[in-house]
């Protein structure tokens, strides 16, 4: 807060300083858990962004993913959906699809266009982001491991099983050369083949 007080007397409310520091206060509060503090905050740094540097800057881009992934959290996907959606087109432009920034909010805008029953719109981006993976980042990158597990559970949301069997055993042999056999993430892969198969023999 303090640093906040004091960009904004040095600088102004609408200078790129003081729009980092608010950001950086929004994304404190809701990493110590104060979302009702930090959403306001995160709001007007959105705002603020947009109004003074315009909707491609790295800066609006990099905020509207925090607030995006803010309002994820709240379960409040209708909103989160554009505000993803124009932040990953920033970040694409700027660094390209296989920037570490673009991926993670293509993953989470894919989560997010899943829960809302999108879920063609949700596969082809999350089909995007792995194949530029594939490609450039090889089989050890633990990006590639979760938009394979999201876009498995996609699938399996499709009623596409086959497909889903395939990219969690996949997932799950990734994330067992990522993470080890009885890390949390390379369980769940577990647990959902079992499930999957399980539906399937049934049909």
């Amino acid at each position: 807060r303090k640093c906040l007080a004091s960009a904004e007397a040095k600088f102004g409310a609408g200078h790129p300083v003081t729009i980092g520091a608010r950001g950086r206060l929004a994304e404190a509060q809701w990493l110590s858990g104060d979302l009702a503090g930090a959403e306001p905050l995160a709001r007007q740094t959105v705002d603020e962004a947009d109004l003074t540097l315009g909707r491609e800057h790295p800066l609006t881009a990099k905020h509207s993913y925090t607030l995006g992934r803010l309002l994820d959290t709240k379960r409040e996907w209708r909103e989160a959906e554009p505000l993803l959606q124009r932040a990953l087109a920033a970040f694409e432009q700027l660094w390209g699809t296989a920037n570490p920034q673009a991926a993670d909010c293509a993953v989470l805008l894919g989560s997010v266009l899943q829960k809302l029953g999108k879920h063609a719109e949700a596969e082809a981006v999350l089909r995007r982001v792995m194949a530029t993976f594939e490609e450039r980042a090889g089989q050890g990158d633990s990006r590639l491991f979760l938009t394979i597990r999201t876009l498995a559970s996609v699938l399996v949301a499709e009623g596409d099983l086959a497909g889903a069997e395939a990219l969690y055993t996949r997932a799950q042999e990734l994330g067992t050369r990522l993470f080890g056999a009885g890390h949390k993430h390379t369980f769940e892969c577990r647990l959902a083949l079992q499930g999957i198969r399980s539906q399937r023999s049934q049909t």
